[in-house]
Parts: structure tokens; C-alpha cells; sequence
């Protein structure tokens, strides 16, 4: 191939591959009520593979908590240093399932926009950044599992 086909080669195809954005890692997940100690709260697990509510959520997973009731929707979480802790984000990255919460990360910024969280499932969107420089954003669209739990 002559370098002028290679550069209009180039040319026409440039804009759509630049234009094409970083495929979301987190594309399932699902939408779980949680009985704490002092309160309800609704779980938000997004992961790289299928999830059930059948099973154990598989890790890698980002995990939003949301304590008690969210009563008004759409609404912006930001997450970090200085920021009220409306919800709790964590990521857990080791391969397999019934990772401990407590080797899951945090958050060193970032935001959740939760558009809706009712009886059939959570849609939003979120964006963070994490200590060792791992950026996520995405989308989320996932069913709620029925529970069967009663918190008292």
C-alpha cells in the first residue's frame, strides 16, 4: 500500500476509532436489600461477569451501600476527602468470590448519580478514581433480587 492510501486510510477511520470509548468492566450486577444493626440498606454490586441472586457475587466487584432510604431521585454522591458519606463505594479486585470486605478499597474521589433505585432494580452512573491510579466509570442498569428477608 502507496503512504498516501496509508494516510487516508487513517484519516476516515481516526474519528470513529477515537470517538469509541473504553468498554465498561463493570456491565452486571445486581440490586440487594442488606438488615444492618441500626438500619436497612440497599447494596449495589457491579461486576465483570454475570452475577445471581442465587450465588455469591463474584469479584472483581464495585460495591455502592446506601444506608436507609434514598428519597429523592436523580442524586449526585461525591465521594472523598472532605465529603459527607452519603454512600459508601468500595472495589474488590481479587479474582473469585467471598472476597472480605475488609481487603476491598475505597474511593480516593470520584461521583454516583443514582437515576433510580425502586423494587425492580438501580439505574446510574458513576466515575472514581482509587489510590493506585485505577480509574472507573460507567453505566449501570441492573435488577433488584427479591428478598425474602424482613428487617426488623
Amino acid at each position: 500500500m502507496r503512504p498516501t492510501a496509508v494516510l487516508i486510510c487513517l484519516a476516515l477511520t481516526a474519528p470513529v476509532m477515537l470517538g469509541q470509548s473504553k468498554p465498561e468492566r463493570y456491565r452486571f450486577g445486581l440490586v440487594a436489600q442488606s438488615c444492618g444493626k441500626i438500619s436497612t440498606a440497599e447494596l449495589v454490586e457491579l461486576t465483570t461477569q454475570p452475577a445471581g441472586c442465587d450465588r455469591a457475587t463474584p469479584t472483581p466487584r464495585l460495591t455502592f451501600v446506601f444506608q436507609g432510604s434514598v428519597a429523592t431521585l436523580p442524586q449526585l454522591f461525591e465521594v472523598g476527602p472532605n465529603k459527607p458519606m452519603r454512600v459508601e463505594v468500595w472495589r474488590c479486585i481479587k479474582k473469585g468470590v467471598n472476597q472480605p470486605e475488609e481487603d476491598c478499597v475505597h474511593p480516593d474521589s470520584g461521583r454516583l448519580t443514582l437515576q433510580k433505585l425502586d423494587r425492580h432494580g438501580a439505574v446510574g452512573e458513576y466515575d472514581f478514581t482509587f489510590a493506585d491510579g485505577d480509574h472507573q466509570a460507567g453505566r449501570f442498569n441492573v435488577k433488584r433480587c427479591i428478598s425474602l428477608a424482613v428487617c426488623e
